[in-house]
C-alpha cells in the first residue's frame, strides 16, 4: 500500500503490506512490535515452515511457478481447521493464487499455533479466517450474489469512516476496521481472563488524551507503586536493567514516554524484566505494550492515508471511538448485538 504522505513518528520503519484486502502481513504485524521480520521469528520455531516460505519467496522474485515439491508443502500448510468442513487446497488451486493473497496468516496459524495459549489460537483463527475468506471472495467475485452479499456486511464499516470526512479510501478502511475489530475482540478476551481490568486495554490505551505508548508507561508505574519516570530509573539503576552498556538513563524515558523515540522492544523488554523478573512474559503489561505498539501503528496509519492531513491525536480519538461502538457490540446480548464485518 502506497500512503499520502510519510509518517512522522515512525518514517521509513513503517512498512504497510497487506496479506489480504482485510489484514495486515505477518510481517508488517511483528515488525511493528519487535522490528524483526516474521522469517525471523518463524525459523527459530519452525524450520520445515522457514524452508518452504524462503523457496515461495524466491519463487515470487523470479517470477517462475512454484515447483511441485513446494506447493505441496504450501498446501499443506494451508489445510482448513477440521471445524469448518472446507476442503484442503490443492496444488492447482494454490499456483493460481495470486501472490499477494496467499493467505500468509493460515500458514502462521499452522506454524504457531502449538505454541500459543487458548486465546492466541482463537486470534490466530480469527487472522486466518479472515485471510481465506478474502480468497473465496476474489475467486467468487463473478459471481453477484456473493459480492452483494459481501458488501451488505461490509458497508456499515464504510459508512461509518466516511461520515468522519477522512476521506480515505475504501480499502484503508477496509483493513483498519478488521484490525480494530481484532484488538477489541482480542482486548474483551484477555480482560475477562483478568480481574484487574476494569476496562479493556484498548479504551485505556487509546483514550486520546495522552499517546498509548505514554498511557502504556503509566501503567507500567502504576504496577510498581511508583508516581514518575525517575522512579523507574532508580529501580532500573538498583536491579543493573544494562542496554547499550549502560543503564537506561531517565532522559531517554522521558523521550520513549513522549513519543520523541519510539520505544524500541528491546527496550522495552529490559524495563518488563527489571520490573517483573522471569514472569514478565506472562504479565498484562507485555500484552498492553504490543496493544499500544500496534495503536501507535494505527493511529499513523490513519494519518498518512487521510486526504487531508490529520493530528495523530485527532487521529487517536477516531479509534477510541470506534473501538467504544466494537466494544458494545461485541458485549451486546445476543440478537442485540450489531453485525461485526464478519462472524468468526
Amino acid at each position: 500500500m502506497h500512503p499520502l504522505r510519510k509518517s512522522k513518528l515512525l518514517g521509513k520503519k513503517l512498512r504497510f503490506e497487506r496479506s489480504s484486502a482485510l489484514g495486515f502481513t505477518p510481517d508488517t504485524i511483528l515488525r511493528v512490535i519487535t522490528e524483526k521480520p516474521f522469517l525471523s521469528h518463524l525459523e527459530a520455531l519452525d524450520y520445515r515452515s522457514f524452508l518452504v516460505l524462503k523457496a515461495l519467496d524466491r519463487t515470487i522474485q523470479s517470477g517462475s511457478r512454484l515447483q511441485k515439491q513446494t506447493s505441496s508443502a504450501l498446501a499443506g500448510m494451508m489445510q482448513p481447521a477440521r471445524t469448518t468442513g472446507g476442503s484442503p487446497l490443492t496444488i492447482g488451486e494454490i499456483n493460481d493464487i495470486p501472490i499477494n493473497l496467499a493467505a500468509p496468516w493460515r500458514i502462521v496459524r499452522r506454524a504457531f499455533f502449538g505454541a500459543t495459549d487458548r486465546t492466541g489460537q482463537r486470534l490466530l483463527a480469527r487472522l486466518a479466517y479472515y485471510d481465506r475468506l478474502t480468497v473465496e471472495f476474489t475467486r467468487s467475485r463473478h459471481v453477484p450474489e456473493r459480492v452483494e452479499r459481501l458488501m451488505q456486511r461490509f458497508s456499515p464499516s464504510l459508512e461509518y469512516w466516511h461520515a468522519l470526512g477522512l476521506e480515505m479510501r475504501w480499502e484503508v478502511i477496509a483493513i483498519l476496521d478488521s484490525m480494530l475489530q481484532h484488538l477489541c475482540w482480542l482486548n474483551l478476551e484477555l480482560r475477562s481472563h483478568d480481574e484487574r481490568r476494569s476496562v479493556s486495554a484498548a479504551l485505556r490505551l487509546t483514550e486520546p488524551s495522552k499517546s498509548p505508548i505514554r498511557h502504556w508507561f503509566d501503567g507500567l508505574l502504576s504496577s510498581q507503586g511508583m508516581g514518575d519516570l525517575l522512579e523507574l530509573h532508580q529501580l532500573l539503576a538498583r536491579r543493573n536493567a544494562i542496554r547499550h552498556n549502560g543503564v537506561i538513563s531517565h532522559d531517554l524515558l522521558k523521550k520513549w514516554a513522549s513519543s520523541q523515540r519510539t520505544i524500541p522492544y528491546a527496550g522495552a523488554k529490559t524495563l518488563l524484566t527489571a520490573c517483573f523478573g522471569d514472569k514478565a512474559g506472562n504479565s498484562a503489561e507485555t500484552t498492553d505494550l504490543w496493544n499500544a505498539k500496534l495503536f501507535v501503528f494505527l493511529t499513523e496509519f490513519i494519518c498518512c492515508f487521510s486526504k487531508e492531513p490529520v493530528d495523530p491525536l485527532v487521529a487517536q480519538f477516531h479509534i477510541h471511538e470506534r473501538l467504544k461502538l466494537l466494544e458494545a457490540g461485541f458485549l451486546a446480548p445476543k440478537g442485540d448485538a450489531p453485525l461485526p464485518l464478519f462472524v468468526v
